[in-house]
């Protein structure tokens, strides 16, 4: 518990470090001003996209689950999945995932273990296309002085989401070596550390077991690149609302960067943490501070706001019981 108490202390500390900095010399009226200014026309595209993009990451999570239960509905896996993703608004350390994959696991019909196996795998695919995505946005932003910067960055983090998809797809032929090497690179460090460290690549090399037939995985990808040229066209809707930015193609840096910011300690929602990115890289394509500022605290809002709503309608029409027909022993 002390554990968890100085986690959660520390991740409000960082998160409120990063809100501080970003609103240093902030003038207030100036963003409220450019918020109150946003064309509701593109206000409600980005809102239409968000949802699009929910609903396809639950079916993506129902494909990944289809070989295990192939009875489980598309409304079923949404709203869990949203659920889960409220969750993760108001709780920290992520806790929305955890009840999705041990909670909701009798309402499923599916192990516990396999369904925190599928969250692993969705958090695998997520990462690499939004590596990807942020590739692609250092080719496609408007050139502002950091065009060969920008071409370098890019062709090495294309490099690397290449290398991550042929290891998605590969994974089951690899796992040997890459234990092998990772026991042999680990040997030096303390045995608790490199302990740690090989049960969670032994847990990343089950989970792609669990996924490893070409034609499941070859369908996730493609449902995982849907899911996020949505997210992204949330991101790049929202800065088309806001008429005094004039670089909005910045929003295709900042979907990438204010997305992983939300891995580092903070939070919950990612206060403090994803502002400060969205709007940093706003600024670095060309941006003025109080419009990069006004989006980031919008485009924050949307998600936050979106999925929140969601998660409400969700609830009111989810059985919250376990179905009594579930075979405990089974499910467990």
């Amino acid at each position: 518990m002390k554990k968890q108490i100085f986690k959660l202390t520390l991740g409000i500390l960082i998160g409120a470090t990063f809100l501080a900095i970003l609103c240093h010399h902030l003038d207030i009226s100036k963003v409220w001003s450019e918020i109150k200014k946003v064309d509701t026309y593109w206000l409600s595209l980005s809102l239409t996209a968000i949802v699009i993009s929910f609903v396809v990451r639950a079916e993506r999570w129902r494909q990944i689950l289809k070989p295990i239960n192939p009875k489980i509905s598309l409304l079923a896996s949404w709203r869990i999945f949203i659920i889960g993703l409220a969750g993760n608004v108001v709780l920290p350390f992520r806790l929305g995932d955890f009840f999705r994959g041990t909670f909701f696991a009798r309402h499923l019909n599916v192990p516990v273990g396999a369904l925190m196996t599928s969250i692993l795998i969705e958090k695998m695919c997520d990462l690499v296309f939004i590596v990807l995505l942020g590739g692609f946005a250092l080719f496609a932003v408007p050139e502002v002085g950091h065009a060969e910067a920008f071409h370098i960055g890019g062709s090495m983090i294309f490099l690397i989401g290449a290398i991550a998809i042929t290891f998605l797809f590969c994974a089951r032929w690899l796992r040997r070596p890459v234990m092998y090497c990772a026991e042999k690179v680990l040997s030096p460090f303390p045995v608790k550390l490199s302990e740690k460290l090989l049960t969670i690549a032994g847990h990343v090399f089950m989970a792609l077991d669990f996924l490893a037939r070409p034609l499941v995985m070859t369908k996730v990808m493609v449902l995982s690149a849907i899911t996020w040229i949505f997210e992204w066209m949330t991101f790049v809707f929202v800065a088309m609302g806001i008429s005094s930015l004039h670089r909005p193609l910045g929003a295709m840096v900042a979907m990438p960067l204010a997305t992983l910011s939300t891995a580092l300690p903070g939070a919950p929602a990612g206060l403090g943490t994803f502002d400060f990115f969205a709007e940093e890289a706003m600024k670095l394509i060309g941006n003025s501070r109080d419009a990069s500022t006004a989006y980031a605290f919008l485009v924050h809002a949307v998600i936050l706001g979106a999925t929140v709503i969601l998660a409400v309608l969700a609830l009111l029409g989810q059985d919250l019981k376990a179905p009594s027909s579930a075979n405990e022993e089974e499910i467990s």
